[in-house]
């Protein structure tokens, strides 16, 4: 089993590895995206996968009893919120950028 650290270690890592996913879609739409198509490049499924995979990753880690992460349901629930929020402020704001 691992000890505590490495549970913490493991949750970063993988909580790493979702914003690297999220800039991947970003960094792919915005670089393969036609100059002065003026269309979004992230449609809202990318915002319904992207917060599908936040709340799916606040449940494991809910259940995944890591000390120190042991999140309350309303703190779950608040943290959630934060994320979707921040990911409708990025999808937002890259179509905003391409439309001016």
């Amino acid at each position: 089993m691992l000890d505590a650290v490495a549970k913490r270690q493991v949750a970063a890592a993988a909580f790493a590895a979702i914003v690297a996913l999220k800039l991947h879609h970003v960094a792919s739409a915005t670089l393969l995206l036609p100059p002065g198509t003026g269309a979004s490049p992230l449609s809202p499924a990318h915002l319904v996968a992207w917060c599908a995979l936040d709340a799916a990753y606040l449940l494991v880690l809910r259940f995944a009893d890591v000390p120190r992460l042991r999140f309350s349901t309303a703190t779950s629930a608040a943290l959630a919120l934060a994320l979707a929020l921040i990911n409708a402020a990025v999808i937002g704001a890259l179509s905003v950028r391409i439309t001016r």
